[in-house]
């Protein structure tokens, strides 16, 4: 490997400049009747803009003759006047645009440069796309939060665990726990107790006994998968994820505890604020990352981002010494905005994750094909699933809350195999739902309620134990009952869907036929 300075001037200005991170090529242009030399393919180039910044200095790695990639990225700093006088020497009087230099003369403009703009002098730091590393799938019950999590995922390495009220911070990041071990049995002089006679005649005897031993918990488990995973292959590690569901079932504050301040990540991936690891953790983890035999030739790698005397932070993350979330650790969330959420999350946990709204749409198959799922009250009343949704969510909810948290997803119920969803589900979860989060809050004359069949009872209008017969000690739905409502909500049967199918099919047909009659 070989170290030069390319100084790019006036007419052999190739790159001016790019934004932070962009990934660009320079194609290096000559000066007439100047020779370059000829650059393998791991030299490392320092490319000095006298112009138009003229403070601007980056370094490119070589991928080819005279091609170079930017590493770094372009940042005013390392002024002229403040590097090494021989380095400043060469570049005022030598009137080439390009000279080698020694490995030396490299190392001091490189640690010049990380204490003036703390940039990375190496490739194998890329950046991340920071709106997906941490992400939270929010929207309606029953619209496919989890599902995507799921799709998107399904290749992935994944951890998975649920918040709810009594989650805290020994159950999501792990503890000293009982637990049962087998131990020999020893006599009074120290000699192992073994069998008399049976099958196991002469083996020693073993006992469960209760011991304490730290037990890792989703947060740790996925933390030192990550690191295995990074370690192993540190330009390019396979991701892990740790999914946490319902995350707004529980108190995040007291969930997470210090590992909030992991959660803001650089623009390379890693928290950009590690923490230190109480003696617990960092015996844990020391032991495991030990046990694992992990070790990383280059800790420049990781401790140039980390410029604050930090010292071998690499180091400290196999010790167990300090908490950091690497590049190849995601987390991803799901929130059901209709939950009333016993802990609200509070803005500065919000600041630090993306959001991914998921909206109520009709459900479709892996291949994009409409679900097509129907409710059946009984044989001779069938209804469009989604029409079924969609008027709710209009005639309903969307009336009398104006709240779009409060709707239904299309997934809100699930089918059979044969895209089914029977009566007794749509009264047990939806109709249940309806009244036990929505109508409760107004007056029960809803025109949508309204049923003259009840003769009085109940001033006209349903209720909810009015879809229920219970004579004869039986307990059933009446399905007279929910074919009233739905009518009322002027949902479409599914005869009428399957018609207007047929009738758009005929018409692409006629038009199709049509068109070729023209062209003949």
């Amino acid at each position: 490997m070989k170290y030069y300075i390319y100084k790019m001037s006036g007419s052999s200005l190739a790159l001016t400049y790019t934004k932070a991170g962009a990934d660009c090529l320079c194609n290096i242009k000559k000066e007439d009747g100047e020779s370059f030399p000829s650059y393998d393919i791991d030299d490392i180039i320092i490319i000095y803009l006298t112009k138009p910044t003229d403070s601007c200095t980056i370094v490119l790695e070589s991928e080819g003759s005279n091609s170079f990639r930017k590493i770094l990225e372009v940042f005013p700093g390392a002024m002229l006047k403040d590097m090494p006088k021989d380095i400043q020497e060469t570049i005022i009087s030598d009137e080439k645009s390009t000279w080698e230099i020694s490995e030396d003369q490299y190392k001091k403009v490189i640690s010049l440069m990380i204490s003036s703009i703390g940039l990375l002098p190496k490739v194998r730091q890329e950046q991340v796309d920071r709106n997906s590393i941490q992400k939270i799938y929010y929207g309606a019950p029953g619209t496919g939060k989890s599902h995507a999590i799921n799709t998107l995922t399904s290749t992935k390495s994944v951890i998975r665990t649920t918040f709810h009220p009594d989650s805290d911070y020994s159950t999501f990041v792990g503890a000293y726990k009982p637990t049962t071990e087998e131990q020999t049995r020893y006599n009074d002089s120290g000699v192992p107790v073994t069998y008399h006679d049976g099958d196991h005649k002469g083996e020693p005897i073993k006992d469960k006994v209760i011991v304490y031993d730290f037990v890792e918990q989703a947060f740790l488990k996925a933390y030192e998968e990550a690191w295995k995973k990074f370690f192993a292959n540190p330009e390019a590690p396979e991701d892990e994820y740790l999914v946490i569901e319902e995350i707004n079932r529980g108190n995040c504050a007291q969930i997470f505890g210090d590992l909030f301040q992991l959660l803001d990540r650089n623009q390379y991936g890693y928290s950009e604020y590690p923490i230190t690891a109480d003696n617990d953790i960092s015996k844990h983890l020391k032991y495991v990352f030990a046990k694992a035999q992990l070790h990383l030739d280059d800790h420049d790698f990781i401790n140039r981002m980390y410029n604050r005397g930090d010292g071998d932070v690499a180091q400290k993350v196999l010790n167990g010494d300090i908490l950091l979330l690497p590049k190849n650790l995601y987390i991803w969330a799901t929130m059901n905005t209709s939950d009333q959420s016993l802990f609200p999350i509070d803005s500065a946990f919000k600041r630090r994750w993306d959001w991914k709204y998921q909206p109520i749409t009709k459900g479709m198959d892996a291949a994009g094909h409409d679900l097509n799922w129907r409710l059946e009250i009984d044989a001779d009343h069938q209804y469009d699933w989604w029409s079924v949704i969609s008027n709710i969510n209009s005639k309903i909810i969307g009336k009398l809350t104006k709240s779009e948290d409060k709707k239904l997803g299309y997934f809100f119920c699930k089918a059979s195999n044969e895209g089914v969803i029977d009566k007794d589900i749509f009264v047990e979860k939806v109709l249940f739902y309806l009244w036990n989060e929505i109508l409760k809050d107004f007056e029960p004359s809803q025109d949508f309620l309204k049923d003259e069949t009840l003769k009085g009872e109940n001033d006209g209008y349903l209720s909810y134990d009015l879809f229920y017969d219970t004579t004869k000690g039986k307990t059933k739905i009446i399905g007279d009952r929910v074919n009233h409502l739905l009518a009322n909500l002027k949902v479409m049967p599914w005869e009428d869907k399957a018609e207007k199918n047929d009738h758009t099919e005929q018409t692409v047909e006629e038009t199709d036929s049509s068109q070729e009659n023209i062209s003949e």
